[in-house]
């Protein structure tokens, strides 16, 4: 299946190639951002493309924190106004009751039918520790005899994010930040 991003990240011959590769119905899946997604221009485009199904990943971030720093998320219920016979998914892993209920308001999708699956994913360990004096030598010593296992560490701050990952990578940890901005 032919698929491609679209994104800021993406050069001007790459951009132009997918613009090309959209029109001639090359490209069956196009990923695209909410920023993307709502722009003007996007939209222009879309509407002359056969567009069979929308996809909103991350769809919790319409409801909860993520729309504080990617409003765009709040605005995608354009693409449901624009292209009302095309069906839409909203799909997330993190979504309470609640917050499948604001999805659905905030797409605008009525009556949708719900999949819940679990939440436990047999492929991740979560390890919570109370915090102590010498913290960051125990994730240090931690780290370095995990070999090359992949990981995620929550910080509550993106300085915090920042400064932790140049901690590590001064130790000789390979680390990089990530965060919302």
């Amino acid at each position: 299946i032919s698929a491609e991003a679209l994104n800021s990240s993406c050069s001007y011959v790459a951009t132009r190639r997918i613009l090309s590769e959209l029109e001639e119905n090359v490209v069956q899946i196009l990923y695209v951002s909410p920023e993307k997604a709502v722009s003007d221009d996007f939209l222009a485009l879309i509407a002359s493309l056969p567009i069979t199904l929308i996809a909103v990943d991350e769809a919790h971030c319409i409801s909860m924190w993520g729309h504080q720093f990617r409003p765009e998320y709040r605005s995608l219920q354009i693409l449901k106004e624009r292209f009302p016979q095309v069906p839409m998914v909203a799909l997330t892993a993190t979504a309470t009751p609640d917050v499948r209920d604001d999805i659905a308001r905030q797409l605008n999708l009525n009556n949708p039918s719900i999949y819940v699956g679990s939440f436990n994913r047999e492929n991740l360990r979560y390890l919570v520790v109370q915090k102590e004096e010498d913290a960051y030598e125990r994730l240090r010593d931690y780290l370095q005899g995990r070999g090359t296992d992949a990981g995620i560490i929550y910080t509550a701050t993106r300085d915090g994010a920042e400064t932790l990952a140049a901690r590590l990578r001064a130790d000789g940890i390979p680390a990089l930040p990530y965060h919302a901005g």
